[in-house]
């Protein structure tokens, strides 16, 4: 929360792999559902479609949403981070791969791996700007406490860091594999017959 007040919502978070994901959130400001769907994006508030094209601070389940390495480097090369150049790190007690950089620099963007589990620990997004307007817009995902639940690995923890500041910070409670819902709750060609896109 960008206003100092720490607010805490409970909500429900869906995954169908690859490539979908959508999240809903009901709080007493109003309702927001946000969903992803291949290259898709759609975010709804208050049963209006306010946006198409996917926040920044949305993409922390981008990296969730891959079960192929090849689905996963795709994704890295569309946001800026250069695949051809891989180092050896560490982070916390761990040792890491980073992809996109030499550690220990981090002005470029960049995915951290552990190195033992091949699960993403970190992520730098920094935006391919020449504006100087936009003065170091960094985005920071950290991906923590990795669990398995039948053979599916999530992180029950993960923090998104604007500007060196952590602005929010989520906990997982519960997963459950293989879980029967609707389709169409991450059909967004579905949702954009449902909901009427806000008038601008």
């Amino acid at each position: 929360d960008l206003s100092g007040e720490d607010i805490e919502l409970s909500h429900p978070l869906r995954l169908r792999l690859p490539g979908q994901f959508g999240s809903d959130i009901h709080h007493e400001d109003g309702h927001r559902i946000h969903v992803h769907d291949q290259n898709r994006h759609l975010t709804i508030i208050d049963e209006m479609i306010v946006d198409e094209s996917g926040g920044r601070f949305d993409r922390y389940q981008d990296l969730l949403l891959y079960n192929s390495r090849h689905a996963l480097h795709k994704a890295l090369l569309i946001h800026g981070v250069d695949v051809g150049i891989t180092s050896l790190g560490k982070m916390e007690d761990r040792v890491v791969y980073v992809i996109g950089a030499v550690y220990p620099d981090d002005s470029a963007s960049q995915l951290w791996v552990d190195k033992e589990l091949l699960l993403p620990l970190r992520w730098i997004n920094i935006p391919s700007s020449t504006d100087d307007s936009i003065e170091d817009d960094r985005l920071e995902f950290v991906y923590r406490n990795w669990q398995k639940f039948d053979g599916t690995w999530y992180p029950m923890e993960i923090e998104t860091i604007h500007h060196q500041q952590s602005i929010r910070r989520i906990r997982v409670t519960q997963v459950q594999v293989d879980a029967v819902f609707g389709g169409e709750l991450l059909n967004i060609t579905h949702l954009k017959t449902v909901y009427r896109k806000k008038e601008t």
